[in-house]
This record gives structure tokens, sequence and C-alpha cells, in this order.
């Protein structure tokens, strides 16, 4: 890719970006912090996964339960499916048509998330939680689902498709869940004092009460928040925007919001 941004520099192509994702993942999942995120599901017997980065949350899931996970990224499904051979977890990638066949531990289906079709494919199998942790895009990716060409961007763009695929999630979530399912989100955020760990567990739920629709309950005892003293990031990838603060602390904010 040859255009370039007077202020970021060259966009990473997607096999970069799976690349250095992968880099992020093996260093997340080091730090114990999927196994956080594992152990905040419930005794669900079936989960879709929205994206599947470098396998490393797939792999965690899958030591728990089944999990359907959508990916459009070939790259990223090639690294997800080597890591859970690795590891002997059964792994298949399929269409979206072809899901009702499949029958390992995990399938992966290569699929647009954006795109309602898929939606009665996956209701069709009855999950019993929508996860979505992390979640982050190839610049190439963000600009085609944002509307924006690559050249007009200015370093907010990930957290603006971030809120995108978030209320996505939440509308699948509708459309595929029974009640008491479950959608969790998992994020990086950064504040100003450990001090304020409560006040930014209320925002994180005002903010998903603003995205979720009626058809949740968002509830502050189902939102917590873990502090990454490592950081969360060892790529060269740019998934939080320029924070205010000085010193600002880095942490993961946790929610699950409950199907009506």
């Amino acid at each position: 890719m040859s255009i370039l941004f007077s202020a970021l520099g060259t966009p990473m192509t997607q096999e970069q970006y799976a690349q250095e994702w992968k880099v992020d993942a093996e260093h997340i999942s080091g730090d114990g912090h999927y196994s956080w995120m594992t152990e905040q599901l419930w005794s669900q017997n079936l989960v879709v996964e929205i994206g599947c980065g470098a396998g490393a949350s797939t792999l965690a899931i899958a030591k728990k339960v089944e999990s359907y996970v959508l990916s459009q990224y070939l790259t990223l499904v090639e690294l997800c499916e080597e890591n859970l051979l690795a590891n002997n977890v059964s792994v298949q990638a399929v269409k979206i048509s072809e899901l009702a066949e499949a029958k390992s531990q995990v399938v992966i289906v290569n699929c647009d998330i954006f795109e309602s079709s898929i939606e009665s494919h996956l209701k069709t199998m009855r999950p019993e939680a929508i996860v979505c942790w992390l979640i982050g895009a190839a610049p190439e990716f963000i600009a085609k689902n944002i509307y924006k060409d690559l050249e007009d961007f200015t370093d907010v763009e990930m957290a603006f498709y971030r809120k995108k695929l978030h209320k996505r999630a939440y509308e699948l979530g509708s459309n595929i869940l029974d009640p008491k399912g479950v959608i969790h989100i998992v994020e990086r955020i950064k504040i100003r004092s450990w001090n304020e760990k409560y006040s930014a567990r209320t925002a994180v739920v005002e903010m998903h009460n603003e995205l979720a629709s009626a058809d949740y309950l968002v509830s502050k005892s189902n939102a917590y928040l873990r502090r990454t003293l490592k950081g969360v990031s060892r790529s060269s990838i740019s998934l939080v925007s320029v924070d205010r603060f000085n010193e600002a602390i880095e942490a993961l904010s946790s929610i699950k919001s409950v199907r009506k």
C-alpha cells in the first residue's frame, strides 16, 4: 500500500497487522488476562467470538466451551488454526453456509460481522453468549467500515470503529440470543488514577447502556476493571488514542450485558 499519512506514516497491511497482533496476544496471554476474561463467562455451552486474533483468546475459550469464531482476516484465521492445532484443539474453517455441518471444538467462520445474512445461520445454532475482546482491525478494514479515506485518518479511527463494532455485537445478540444470553465485551482503557476505578466502572456501564438497546440489562454488578501493570501492547499497533493524562494508568474494562 503506497498511501502515506501526513502524520501517521504508512498504514499497516492486513498481513503486517496480523503479525503485530500476534505479538500483543502472546503478551496478553502470558499475563493471564485471557484467563481472567474466560473466568467471567458463566456456564454457557456455546459461545460466538467476534474476531480470532492470532488464536490466544480462542484457545482460552476452547479450554472451557465450544465456540464459533467470526473473522474476515484470512491471515489471522490461519494463525488461529495453527495455534489451536498446536494445543490439540480441533478446529475447522468454514463458510457461514457450512456452519450447521461443522463438528469441531472451534469453528472459524470466514465472514463479515456487519453482514446481516449471518444472523439466521447463527440463530439456528442457539449460542448462549457473544464475546468481543480487545477488538481491533487493520487500517484498510477500518476505512471500509467507517467510510473514511485512509489519508484522512487522525489516530481516533480505531476507537470509532470499536464503538461501531460493539454496537453491532449488541444488535447481533438481539437477533440470535435467547433471554439470559450474554454479551461480554472487554476493552483497553486509561484512567488518571487507580483511585478513580469506581467512577471508571460507572462510565463503562453508562457507555454500554447507550450502545445496547432496551433488549439488555446492563448493570454495574457485571462490570469489572483489571489493572495491567505491564500494559497490554508490545507491538506497534495504535489501539488507544493519545491520552490527555500524563502517566495514565492502563487497565482492562469488562462488562457483561444480559439479554432480557
